[in-house]
């Protein structure tokens, strides 16, 4: 939030579990104030991890109290923190929430520990701040599809298998099972075309004169490899 004062780009903020002022952070280390002021860094345990402490950054606290002034930060904000939190008090956000105008939001991360140990809560923060995010964040441009046989997939370098498509009007999402590098976000590609060839043969039990006409429940079943390394390469 500090360094939101300094970037005028900036147009929107999410913290998590972010401390009211300085003391709230300081506390957390008291007995390795003295080490960080005279050696300038010490690593200190918060939440049970190991951190480095700049004494740079303990200046920084200092000079950047933020309840005082973000009445003045002009920017929108997200605060997130758990009511169990144990490292930084909910009692922060609701003085960071006071103190902030709108347009503001807070959302409680019932159950969450401080540094969202549990991949699912870090999973549910994170589609959270993305979708919150969304408002202020210029749509990106869309590749436009030439023909309705055209699909586009895009992979990011840092998002393992997990793969965004674009079929027609639609979006969906492939990956892989955990076990085998993936986040297990979507189907896999077999389980993609085991899905489609299930779908054919369903349908298929329409009679046509009916096929306009909502038709009664029919289930085809159709296996599927739990990974594409299991039943060897996609090409």
């Amino acid at each position: 939030m500090a360094a939101a004062f300094e970037l005028p780009e900036v147009r929107a903020v999410a913290t998590l579990g972010a401390p009211a002022s300085p003391e709230h952070v300081t506390h957390l280390f008291s007995q390795d104030l003295k080490t960080i002021t005279a050696e300038g860094s010490a690593e200190v345990r918060i939440g049970g991890r190991p951190f480095t402490i700049r004494k740079k950054f303990l200046d920084d606290l200092t000079a950047h109290p933020l309840e005082a002034r973000l009445d003045q930060l002009g920017k929108a904000l997200l605060f997130l923190h758990s009511p169990q939190d144990k490292t930084v008090g909910i009692r922060n956000a609701e003085i960071l929430y006071k103190a902030a105008r709108h347009p503001k939001s807070f959302i409680s991360l019932d159950g969450a520990d401080h540094l969202l140990g549990s991949s699912e809560d870090a999973l549910y923060a994170g589609r959270v701040i993305a979708e919150w995010a969304s408002r202020y964040l210029p749509a990106p441009k869309e590749p436009e599809l030439k023909t309705e046989a055209e699909v586009i997939a895009s992979l990011d370098g840092d998002a393992a298998f997990t793969t965004q498509m674009k079929l027609g009007n639609h979006r969906l999402t492939a990956d892989e099972p955990e076990s085998v590098g993936g986040h297990d976000f979507g189907p896999s590609p077999y389980q993609f075309v085991s899905a489609g060839l299930a779908t054919c043969r369903t349908w298929r039990c329409i009679p046509p004169t009916t096929r306009a006409t909502p038709p009664t429940r029919r289930t085809a079943r159709k296996p599927a490899p739990k990974s594409m390394f299991s039943g060897g390469s996609c090409a």
